[in-house]
C-alpha cells in the first residue's frame, strides 16, 4: 500500500510538471525557501530543473517527509536534475531589509546560479523578480516535482548548516531546534543571551541588549589578532574560504579587514 501511494503521488507531482514544460514552451524551475520563521540562522531558497517527464518516487514538500527521507531523497534529485541553484542569506542581511526581502534575495541568488536557461519560475507564492515569467502558487511544493525537490534542497541545506553551527555556537541547541521558536531555545537565550546568528530584530531576540556572543572560530581569531600570533594569517585565510558554514557577514568582514591590515602592515615594514 505504502509503494502504490508513493507511486500515485509521484506520478501526480510529474503530470503537473509536465504540463507546466508545455504551457512554458521548455524548461522551467521550481523554487521554494526554507528558514522564514526562525530566530536564528540563515533563510535559504532553492531552485531546481528536470528534464522533462521525469518522475522520482519518494519526493514531496518537505515538511510532510522525515530528516532521513529528505536526505535519502536529495540524493536522487541531484542525480535526476539538470541544474539546481542555491541561495542563502545570512542574519546581518535579513535583519536589515526584512525577512520577506531577504527570502526573495535568495530566491534570486538561486536563480542565477543555474547552469540552464528557463522559461518559467514556478514558485510556492514568492513573486520572484528575476525577469523571468513568474507563476505563484499557495502549496505548490505540494503539487510540482520541481518545487517539492526545492523545498528538499533548501531544507536539507539549511538543517547541514545549523548542525554545523551548533559547534561554533554551543550552548543554544541549533542541531535540534534548527534556530525555530522552542522552550529550548528561549532557555538558551535566556541564560546566554543572542549570538551572531541571531536575526537581532526579531521578536524574542530584539528585547536583549547585550552585545551578540560570537562564534567559537571568530572567538579564536579575534585572540590570535590581538596576540599578534604566527597562525592568525593561515587560520584566518582557511576560515574565510570554510564552506559548508561559513562565518557570519559581520565577522567575516572583521577578519577581512584584520588580514589586510595585517597585508599593509607587512608591505609597510618591508620598504
Amino acid at each position: 500500500m505504502a509503494f502504490t501511494k508513493a507511486h500515485s503521488r509521484a506520478i501526480k507531482l510529474a503530470r503537473f510538471d509536465q504540463a507546466l514544460n508545455e504551457q512554458a514552451g521548455g524548461l522551467f524551475a521550481g523554487i521554494d525557501e526554507a528558514g522564514r520563521g526562525p530566530l536564528a540562522g540563515p533563510v535559504v531558497a532553492s531552485a531546481v530543473v528536470f528534464p522533462p517527464g521525469t518522475k522520482i518516487k519518494g519526493v514531496d514538500d518537505s515538511k510532510a517527509l522525515t530528516h532521513e527521507q529528505r536526505e535519502a531523497v536529495r540524493v536522487k534529485i541531484e542525480k535526476e536534475a539538470l541544474s539546481i541553484g542555491v541561495g542563502i542569506v545570512d542574519p546581518e542581511i535579513i535583519d536589515s531589509i526584512n525577512i520577506l526581502q531577504a527570502t526573495l534575495l535568495a530566491a534570486k541568488i538561486a536563480v542565477s546560479q543555474l547552469t540552464v536557461s528557463v522559461n518559467l519560475l514556478m514558485t510556492d507564492f514568492l513573486k520572484v523578480n528575476c525577469g523571468i515569467a513568474v507563476r505563484a502558487e499557495i502549496e505548490a511544493d505540494s503539487k510540482s516535482l520541481a518545487v517539492a525537490a526545492a523545498s528538499i534542497i533548501a531544507k536539507t541545506t539549511r538543517d547541514r548548516m545549523m548542525v554545523a553551527y551548533n559547534e561554533e555556537y554551543p550552548g543554544y541547541g541549533f542541531d535540534g531546534h534548527k534556530g525555530y521558536c522552542c522552550p529550548e531555545h528561549f532557555r538558551a537565550l535566556e541564560k546566554l543571551g543572542p549570538c551572531t546568528l541571531h536575526r537581532l530584530s526579531f521578536n524574542g531576540v530584539s528585547l536583549f541588549t547585550v552585545d551578540a556572543r560570537p562564534s567559537l572560530s571568530f572567538a579564536r581569531m579575534t585572540e590570535l589578532h590581538a596576540a599578534g600570533h604566527d597562525d592568525f594569517l593561515r587560520e584566518g585565510a582557511l576560515l574565510l574560504q570554510r564552506q559548508p558554514h561559513p562565518l557570519v557577514d559581520v565577522e567575516r568582514r572583521q577578519l577581512q579587514q584584520w588580514l589586510q591590515s595585517h597585508d599593509h602592515s607587512m608591505v609597510e615594514a618591508s620598504a
